[in-house]
């Protein structure tokens, strides 16, 4: 799930940004990819795989309570 959850925050973002960058850049603006919307990205994927983490983590206690 974590590998498909990435794998489709990549193909909605990535395309996104590169479209309208590309429109602003046509159009003589200046280019908006800057520190921020990298670390906002960075974020995004990070967020994602710390809450799998955490998750997985839940549900390996829980496993191992059931067990017992």
């Amino acid at each position: 799930m974590l590998v498909n959850l990435l794998k489709n925050e990549i193909a909605i973002l990535f395309p996104f940004i590169i479209t309208l960058n590309s429109i602003r850049v046509a159009k003589g603006f200046p280019s908006y990819m800057n520190t921020w919307s990298l670390l906002f990205i960075i974020l995004l994927f990070a967020g994602t795989i710390t809450l799998f983490i955490i998750r997985s983590q839940q549900l390996k206690k829980k496993s191992a309570n059931e067990t017992e």
